[in-house]
This record gives C-alpha cells, sequence and structure tokens, in this order.
C-alpha cells in the first residue's frame, strides 16, 4: 500500500519522517520509506493553497497513493470545545475566500452558479465532503490516545489570510459551522476528490483563532501530538483494512 502525507512546512513532517524505516530522500522537501510495510511518501508541499494543489496534483501522478493523509497545525475557532494540543478531524472542507465579497456580505460560488469542479453531473462549490468510512475509520483510531489532549470532528475552513482578529473569528464560525482553520486543506480536498483518491485530514490545534498573539501558541505542542496521531494511524492502515473502510 502506498500512502502519501501531506504537510506545508517541514517542522510538521519532522516527526513522521523520523517514524520511516529505510527512509530515503528524493529531494529536501520529499522523503520515503515504510510504516508497517506500507510505502509512505511524506511532502512538504510549502504554505497554501496553490502549492497544496500543486504537490497534492504532482503526488497523485507520480505515485498513484491508495490514500492520502492532510497533516499539519491549525486553530481552533472559538467556542468548539477545542483547546491548543487537542486534534482534529477534518468531516468537510470549505474554501472560506472563493466567492464574492459584497457590502451586506459574502455569496459563495454555489450563490454565484459557477462550480469549481464538475465530476460527470455532480458539481461541487465552496464544499468538500470528507465525511467517510475511511475518515471515520482514522478518527476512532486516534480517538482517546492523546493522553490529556482530546480528538474532535468537523468541518475545517481554509482561508488565504489568517484570521486575526477575533469577531472575524466568531462571524467565521458561526456562517461556515466550522471548528478548524487552515491554509492548504480544502485544495487538498479538492484535488483528490478530482482523482478519486481517499483523504484524511488530521490537524493540532497549536492556537485558538482570535485576536492575533502568538505568545498563547503552542505550536511545538501541536505538531507533535497530531504527529503523533498521524503515526498510529499509519502504523494501523495496510491494504486489507483501507479495501474493507473503502466498500
Amino acid at each position: 500500500m502506498v500512502v502519501v502525507v501531506l504537510y506545508a512546512v517541514s517542522a510538521e513532517g519532522k516527526y513522521i519522517t523520523r517514524a520511516l524505516s529505510e527512509r530515503v530522500s528524493v529531494s529536501g522537501y520529499t522523503h520515503v520509506g515504510y510504516i508497517n510495510r506500507s510505502k509512505v511518501v511524506c511532502i512538504e508541499t510549502q504554505m497554501g493553497k496553490v502549492n497544496a494543489a500543486c504537490e497534492s496534483s504532482s503526488a497523485i501522478k507520480t505515485y498513484a497513493p491508495d490514500v492520502i493523509i492532510s497533516t499539519g497545525i491549525g486553530g481552533a475557532y472559538p467556542g468548539t470545545d477545542l483547546n491548543i494540543g487537542d486534534v482534529a478531524v477534518s468531516t468537510c472542507e470549505i474554501y472560506g475566500d472563493e466567492g464574492v465579497l459584497l457590502k451586506d456580505g459574502f455569496l459563495d460560488t454555489f450563490q454565484m452558479g459557477i462550480p469549481l469542479l464538475k465530476k460527470g453531473k455532480k458539481l461541487f462549490f465552496n464544499e468538500f465532503d470528507m465525511d467517510t468510512p475511511v475518515t471515520q475509520k482514522a478518527y476512532e483510531i486516534i480517538s482517546g490516545v492523546l493522553s490529556g489532549y482530546g480528538v474532535k470532528k468537523g468541518k475545517f475552513l481554509t482561508v488565504s489570510s489568517c484570521t486575526g482578529d477575533n469577531e472575524r473569528a466568531v462571524m467565521l464560525k458561526d456562517n461556515h459551522s466550522v471548528i478548524c482553520e487552515n491554509m492548504e486543506g480544502a485544495a487538498v480536498a479538492h484535488v483528490c476528490t478530482k482523482y478519486r483518491v481517499p483523504v484524511i485530514e488530521i490537524r493540532g490545534i497549536s492556537n485558538i483563532v482570535s485576536d492575533r498573539d502568538k505568545s498563547k501558541w503552542d505550536i511545538a505542542l501541536a505538531i507533535k501530538n497530531c504527529s503523533n496521531a498521524v503515526i498510529l494511524l499509519l502504523n494501523t492502515l495496510n491494504t486489507q483494512r483501507l479495501q474493507t473502510w473503502l466498500k
């Protein structure tokens, strides 16, 4: 089985790459090895939606993965019961910026009538569903294993500009019913939908989305806990199990 693990910056992948046996560095941004007899390809995409989409597409064409895991840190929206150090699993990725901003509010691509993706007769607008049996199984596997920290699943919002204002954070959470903010996830889900590749997104919570104050963040803890969850999942995955989950 082949698993591709995508993350934006090298720090987010350092523990996962160290867990690989027979590791080979294909480049400074790509490391290939094995976990539980599965071939694991770890790729640093660099920040943002365009980079994530490019690397996702390239990875699918180069490695033909059975599943893609999108990971890294994220900010939890206020009032979601997520705390710093917790882990969040995406059930849906939403583009937060694609649309048109009017004086009286934001219209997404559905309201504009312009889909972002067409697959046969199915049209995809701002949202890409990730609430699949694969995601559910991943959530079950990693739940309850992070001592002292929680695991929560819900919708994620992908933005081009991180939110550093409490009023906007509450507005985005309420408008989209989301729990976590990031800068790459919707692009990965978009590409995986286009090429019909199963995708799981797991993020460690580094901060609460509010008025920006990095002194209250804990990026190292978020990376460590999220990486532990991904490594646990990689140690559990095998071809037979994945095929069962996909039925």
